[in-house]
């Protein structure tokens, strides 16, 4: 039978692949061919139009394939199952038997699919936590519009399913390992808790933990984006402006606004403050980069040590 998956959407298509592959057992051992190549488009028509006891006759998936007339007659009297990914061009008229998958996925269904893998696994994830996730697995379309990712979902949810077999806690334990490590070891959340907290000695141990694994300058340019982000958030506020509105306003997604809101609201980060600190870092750069720190360690150690 032959099998069209074409949403629209490239990363939609690979999703919609997987999910089929995991359903049918019997297309475990396939055979790939990239139909956008010559060279890929010539092993396609010699597989089916081979038929000899000595080849193979195994299911077929093909990406980037242009159908014709006289190629969508082979696929259907292929003896096997064909699947064809993303296929380029208008698609021909079909007569034959045949199943076309064109539903692109929403971000709704992508986040019904992230809760129903914590479900499976008896793990509520707090609210604070799922917005995160929503966040690292959200990218950009080639339109500038913000998504949520298939193919990161996909990624994501397999690592869930490590966690299978855990407790309640230790799941809650791996969870935070498994978002520190998408996250790439720097959260905005965590610098900003660690930036405006009243602990010297927590900030001092955070931000020392992160020298380990970054410079000093990719910190205060990731914390300079932070607080610049931070202080538009504020000012959107202070026009009485919503989450959304705000998220609109400087292009970001708005589950990202309202969860750095929260925190900017918990840590109590008012525009005064805030301006503060990144006129510090701003300056502190510019020290730096004349010479007159030769440490960018001691630097920021003395922007920290220093009341905002």
């Amino acid at each position: 039978m032959l099998t069209i998956i074409s949403t629209g959407d490239r990363e939609s298509d690979l999703y919609r692949w997987h999910s089929l592959k995991e359903k049918v057992r019997s297309i475990e051992e396939i055979i790939s061919i990239d139909g956008s190549t010559e060279v890929g488009l010539h092993q396609l028509t010699q597989r089916l139009e081979t038929i000899s006891l000595l080849t193979e006759i195994a299911p077929i998936v093909a990406h980037h394939v242009k159908l014709t007339t006289e190629l969508v007659k082979l696929l259907v009297n292929y003896e096997q199952d064909v699947f064809l990914l993303t296929p380029e061009g208008k698609l021909p008229t079909l007569n034959s038997p045949h199943r076309i998958i064109n539903e692109k996925l929403t971000d709704s269904q992508l986040k019904s699919v992230i809760s129903h893998s914590f479900e499976q696994l008896s793990f509520v994830p707090a609210r604070e936590d799922l917005i995160r996730i929503y966040l690292l697995l959200t990218s950009e379309d080639f339109m500038g519009k913000e998504r949520i990712s298939p193919n990161r979902t996909l990624t994501f949810i397999r690592q869930v399913r490590t966690l299978e077999g855990t407790t309640a806690d230790e799941g809650k334990k791996l969870l935070t390992a498994l978002l520190g490590s998408i996250e790439g070891k720097f959260s905005q959340w965590e610098i900003l808790d660690h930036l405006f907290t009243p602990s010297k000695r927590k900030q001092k141990e955070y931000f020392a933990a992160l020298t380990e694994i970054m410079s000093t300058y990719e910190i205060m340019s990731l914390a300079k984006s932070t607080l610049l982000l931070v202080l538009a958030i504020i000012v959107g506020q202070e026009q009485h402006l919503d989450a959304t509105s705000i998220a609109t306003k400087i292009g970001k997604h708005p589950f990202y606004v309202s969860s750095l809101l929260r925190t900017i609201t918990s840590n109590r980060i008012a525009y005064e403050k805030a301006f503060k600190l990144c006129t510090r870092l701003f300056n502190l750069e510019s020290a730096l980069k004349s010479g007159r720190f030769d440490d960018e360690g001691f630097g920021f150690d003395v922007l920290l040590a220093t009341e905002a």
